[in-house]
């Protein structure tokens, strides 16, 4: 059973591995992109916040395309430690070092790092029984996932979505009264869709 504790890793869930969990199927399909909506790009991908006039926005891209041109750049260094930090179930670690690139992110690869985060936070509640906090913030992380393509900076969204998913419902299953029966090494790790980079 799990019991209250400081942040970061307890006994039983350092180096969380996926055993037991169902691995994705092979078939899934990529899920649709949000809807179209008109961004200033040149700023996103400058790292500049500065606002288009309404000309320009007729012809900048749309959300779905800015994505794609940023999911497609190589993972940044704090995403490479944030993630190892999570694979080590060092869960508050992770959310200060996905925090500040969320932050600093105004595109909408943002969800990628702020999606990471909240489940690893939902496992950080899950660690100290609390029931209602873990199933609302893996809710509220997989949401913002689900907005992303299969693949995205190198990380295995698609196989992070299911897995993430499947310790979800095992979650309603078992129910508050029962959260002491959810096994740490449900707990997926973050997989990369290429070879897996080394932490900074």
């Amino acid at each position: 059973s799990f019991t209250a504790g400081e942040p970061g890793p307890s006994a039983g869930w350092s180096g969380t591995s996926s055993a037991g969990i169902p691995s994705s199927p092979a078939s899934a399909r990529p899920r649709s992109l949000p809807a179209v909506r008109a961004l200033p790009w040149l700023s996103l991908l400058s790292g500049r916040a500065s606002q288009p006039s309404a000309n320009l926005m007729a012809v900048l891209p749309a959300e779905p395309d800015v994505l794609a041109c940023q999911c497609r750049r190589p993972p940044p260094p704090d995403l490479i430690r944030g993630l190892a930090q999570f694979n080590a179930g060092q869960f508050w670690e992770c959310h200060e070092t996905l925090e500040d690139i969320w932050r600093r992110e105004p595109g909408p690869v943002r969800d990628l790092y702020r999606g990471i985060l909240q489940v690893g936070v939902g496992f950080l509640h899950l660690r100290r029984g609390n029931f209602r906090g873990a199933v609302s913030l893996l809710r509220r992380g997989l949401e913002r996932l689900e907005r992303l393509p299969p693949a995205c900076q190198g990380v295995d969204v698609a196989d992070l979505r299911h897995r993430a998913r499947w310790c979800l419902e095992r979650l309603a299953e078992l129910g508050p009264a029962r959260i002491g029966e959810f096994r740490p090494e449900w707990v997926p790790r973050v997989r990369f869709a290429g070879p897996e980079p080394t932490p900074p």
